[in-house]
């Protein structure tokens, strides 16, 4: 049975066999299109800042995120059971 992996293989060589002529164009394309992908990234990113105007305070951030993921532990702990593991070896 062929997979996924084979197909890629074949398809790669069956594009460079038939299509060497066009593989310039396609890395070109591919370049600009990465390009002008960076270029809105980066055009979004300072449109998101100026509207924010310097109001992001990255520590409050950082104390959600951490108390995010000790809610997250507590409830896999409570789930797995290890709170009553360490509370029963006391």
């Amino acid at each position: 049975m062929i997979g996924l992996p084979e197909i890629l293989v074949l398809a790669v060589i069956i594009l460079l066999v038939v299509g060497y002529r066009y593989l310039p164009q396609i890395g070109r394309s591919a370049g600009e299109t990465l390009r002008s992908g960076v270029d809105k990234a980066k055009g979004l990113s300072s449109s998101a800042g100026e509207m924010v105007q310097d109001k992001v305070d990255p520590q409050a951030i950082g104390r959600s995120a951490g108390r995010t993921l000790r809610e997250v532990r507590e409830t896999r702990d409570a789930f797995t059971g290890k709170d009553e593991k360490a509370n029963s070896s006391e």
